[in-house]
């Protein structure tokens, strides 16, 4: 097995050595490219070398993620003419843009080394196998069938609340899904809610945990059900919201199963998967235009999406982008770090709506700074927001973040848990993934993902512990008076 991947590597080495050299000669920085490569040759060898390392290894996608710094490095070193929107709004001087790029590109290559080594310290090799613990009432009859009972009110309750609100807030279904890039232009003066929506995506977490700890059979209803929360998903606009959804269970199936066969299924499923992404963001932006009412616009916005893939993906800030590394590096000096404040943010955006406290990012902070109202904020990264709190100590943390992945990982494999699971299959597609590009701000997402999941599963837990414990200890009339 290491033999092949060392071989593989090789034969790697040699293909990316020639494309990037290629596009160093084509390029206006040719060490820009350079350092992009030594980037996709870090990140393809910690994949096959790092012991205990798999598909659904927080390492896997937590990469997956960061090579948009790869990708990024060889798109902006063609020069000005590929900087993004986020640098022309900061004005950055142009003649300053390449230097900070290497540099930024030199704190990606660092912090990624020094992830691998806190991860490698810990990660083991080891596969996931069912426990029944004594007092595991998961793993009982008992719970799947009141589960059962549940999971149709659940998914009845969530689809009518989303028919309700695409009524409210388009005149119907077809104009929601239609319109959906504009969800929050539509819902934004009617005082609607989404919160009812988690008890959908709760239901089928539910289902697909009964199914996989009863029988390991998933079947076309699920599917079908599956891909309704997926539409739900879309049509609150948020296409990374949709695809997790859908990976948190694909990840669940793949950790819970596990055989060679599944993982090479998945893996076609993934890459089908992000097809499926850009297929998305395409017509999210025909949808903008569809919103305003130009019938021109959708054509000529169709054509100007293939034309301009890479502006759209790269320079708009869609991946992890250097360009918000260079803004971070020219906003926050090395001698005045937040000592870990931002990441107390995404409680304070989880609740803070319910007492009148505004959202807090590094993000937002930058808008504050540079950007105007209409525009979005841009995204620090995990790297980035590494910078604002411990400065040249960031990479030290970035180790500290490796050796947490790496133990949560092998600790969920051998509880042995579908509970635990399932949990960590949620955290993999709603935080893992998206940490790299975004900032530790992603964990109010996955705490949406997994709260209202877990307040159903125990509480259908004391339901049945207080069944059981009254069937010990039965209370009669002559006991009572």
């Amino acid at each position: 097995m290491m033999q092949s991947r060392f071989l593989f590597f090789c034969v790697f080495l040699v293909l990316a050595g020639s494309i990037f050299s290629l596009i160093a000669y084509l390029s206006e920085s040719p060490l820009m490219v350079f350092l992009s490569c030594f980037l996709c040759l870090l990140i393809v060898a910690s994949g096959l070398f790092i012991r205990g390392n798999d598909i659904f290894s927080p390492l896997t996608w937590f990469s997956i993620t960061y090579f948009g710094y790869v990708v990024g490095g060889v798109y902006y070193s063609f020069g000005e003419a590929n900087y993004g929107k986020f640098l022309i709004l900061t004005e950055t001087p142009l003649e300053v843009v390449s230097g900070y790029m290497v540099v930024s590109l030199l704190w990606a290559i660092t912090c990624y080394f020094m992830f691998c080594f806190g991860y490698g310290i810990f990660s083991v090799r080891s596969s996931f196998s069912a426990k029944i613990g004594a007092a595991d009432l998961f793993m009982r009859p008992e719970f799947s069938r009141v589960a059962h009972c549940l999971i149709p009110v659940l998914l009845i309750i969530g689809f009518f609340y989303w028919v309700y609100v695409a009524y409210e807030a388009a005149g119907g279904i077809l104009g929601l899904v239609v319109k959906f890039q504009a969800f929050r232009h539509l819902i934004a003066d009617k005082n609607i809610s989404t919160l009812p929506y988690h008890l959908y995506y709760a239901g089928i977490f539910l289902w697909l945990l009964v199914l996989v700890k009863d029988s390991g059979k998933i079947g076309f209803l699920f599917i079908l059900l599956s891909f309704v929360g997926l539409v739900i998903n879309l049509t609150q606009g948020r296409i990374m919201l949709s695809i997790t959804f859908v990976l948190a269970q694909m990840f669940f199936v793949g950790l819970a199963m596990g055989d060679r066969a599944k993982g090479v299924k998945l893996v076609f499923n993934i890459c089908l998967l992000g097809s499926v992404a850009v297929f998305v963001y395409f017509l999210r932006i025909l949808s903008n235009y569809y919103f305003i009412g130009s019938d021109a616009a959708v054509i000529s916005g169709g054509v100007d999406f293939f034309r301009d893939f890479f502006d759209k993906m790269v320079g708009s800030g869609n991946v992890a982008d250097l360009q918000q590394l260079l803004i971070i590096f020219r906003t926050w000096s090395w001698d005045e770090p937040l000592f870990g404040v931002t990441y107390f943010d995404w409680i304070g955006n989880s609740f803070g709506h319910l007492v009148g406290v505004e959202p807090s990012s590094i993000g937002l902070t930058i808008k504050e700074i540079y950007f105007p109202v209409s525009s979005g904020a841009p995204t620090p990264g995990a790297i980035g927001e590494a910078f604002v709190n411990f400065s040249v100590l960031g990479p030290f943390f970035m180790m500290f973040v490796g050796a947490f992945f790496a133990l949560l990982y092998r600790s969920v494999k051998r509880s042995g848990s579908y509970l635990l699971l399932m949990i960590y299959s949620i955290f993999l597609a709603r935080f893992v993934l998206l940490y790299p590009k975004v900032d530790s701000t992603m964990m109010s997402n996955f705490f949406w993902g997994v709260a209202p999941f877990l307040m159903i599963v125990f509480g259908i837990y004391i339901l049945l512990l207080g069944a059981r414990r009254l069937a010990k200890n039965p209370v009669t009339t002559s006991a009572v008076f």
